[in-house]
């Protein structure tokens, strides 16, 4: 909800449930590779940060945010 209000999505999405994969070689958590090791080398090709848009922001940012409104219930 926060990243929908600060401009960065939508709310609006469709839930789909898949089947789990039996062959559990085709996925093996965790990762211990740290987001430097994982991503840097794919980074290094294409930074996916979109800086041509919004005056170099990448996103439509609100300038303020109510925060009451995203802070939650507390509970």
């Amino acid at each position: 909800m926060t990243g929908s209000i600060n401009g960065l999505g939508s709310m609006d999405y469709e839930e789909v449930i898949v089947e789990p994969v039996a062959d559990h070689t085709l996925w093996q958590f965790p990762d211990r590779r740290t987001m430097r090791d994982k991503f840097g080398p794919i980074y290094a090709i294409d930074d996916p940060f979109p800086r041509e848009r919004y005056a170099g922001q990448g996103y439509h940012r609100e300038s303020k945010v109510d925060l009451d409104r995203v802070a939650g219930s507390g509970d």
